[in-house]
C-alpha cells in the first residue's frame, strides 16, 4: 500500500486566489471579518490572524512582526492580485518596522488605523480594536461586568485590569454571536482603507 504523504502548503499561501487580511488576534479577527462580511458582502476576503496560522504563537504585536520577518520570503511567492494585508491596533508603535518587512514591489499592504475609525465616546483606556466598536456593544458588556466610569468630559473609561480581565473578554462573548450593521459605524473608515487595496 501507497503512504498517505500530503504536501505542505504554507498557511501565508493556503488561500491564494484571494487577498490575505491578517490581524493581531481573535478579537480584531472576529470584529473586522464580520464588519467585512456586512458592509461589502460580494467581496471574498480571506481574515486569518497568528494563532490560525500557527498554533505555536500567541497573538500580539511582536509575535506577529516576528512572524512576518521570518516569513518574507514567503510572502513574496503571492500573487500581485491577493496581497497580504497587515491591519495593526491604533496603539501599535512599530507600524515603520511592518512597513519594513518587505519590498514595495512585494504583494504586501500595511493598514494604519485612521483617526475618525473611533467611537468617540470611549477613551484611551480602551485598547485596540474595542475603541472602534459601538455604544451597544459596549453597553450591554459593561451591564453584565459593570466595570465601567465616566470622566469629567463625559468620556468611558475603565481600568487596566478591568478592561482585561473582565470587559475585554465579554465585548468577545457578544460578537461572536454576530454584529449589526449598526455596529460597524465607527470602524467603516478602516474596512474602506482595506477595500481600498483590494
Amino acid at each position: 500500500a501507497k503512504l498517505g504523504i500530503s504536501r505542505y502548503t504554507h498557511p501565508i499561501l493556503v488561500n491564494p486566489i484571494n487577498p490575505l487580511v491578517l490581524v493581531e488576534g481573535k478579537y480584531d479577527y472576529e470584529f473586522i471579518r464580520q464588519s467585512i462580511n456586512l458592509l461589502c458582502p460580494q467581496r471574498e476576503v480571506h481574515i486569518s490572524y497568528l494563532e490560525l496560522l500557527d498554533q505555536d504563537s500567541s497573538g500580539g504585536d511582536d509575535n506577529l512582526l516576528k512572524y512576518l520577518k521570518y516569513n518574507k520570503n514567503v510572502i513574496k511567492i503571492r500573487d500581485k492580485e491577493s496581497p497580504i494585508i497587515i491591519v495593526i491596533d491604533w496603539d501599535s508603535k512599530k507600524a515603520a518596522e511592518y512597513k519594513k518587512v518587505a519590498d514595495p514591489t512585494d504583494p504586501y499592504f500595511v493598514v494604519e488605523w485612521p483617526p475618525d475609525a473611533f467611537n468617540p465616546n470611549l477613551g484611551e483606556n480602551f485598547k485596540g480594536i474595542e475603541r472602534a466598536m459601538s455604544d451597544r456593544i459596549i453597553q450591554e458588556a459593561d451591564n453584565k461586568v459593570k466595570v465601567i466610569g465616566k470622566t469629567q468630559d463625559h468620556v468611558l473609561t475603565v481600568s487596566h485590569k478591568d478592561y482585561t480581565n473582565k470587559l475585554k473578554p465579554e465585548i468577545y462573548n457578544i460578537i461572536s454571536k454576530g454584529i449589526k450593521i449598526e455596529d460597524t459605524a465607527h470602524i467603516k473608515p478602516l474596512v474602506q482603507k482595506i477595500l481600498d487595496l483590494l
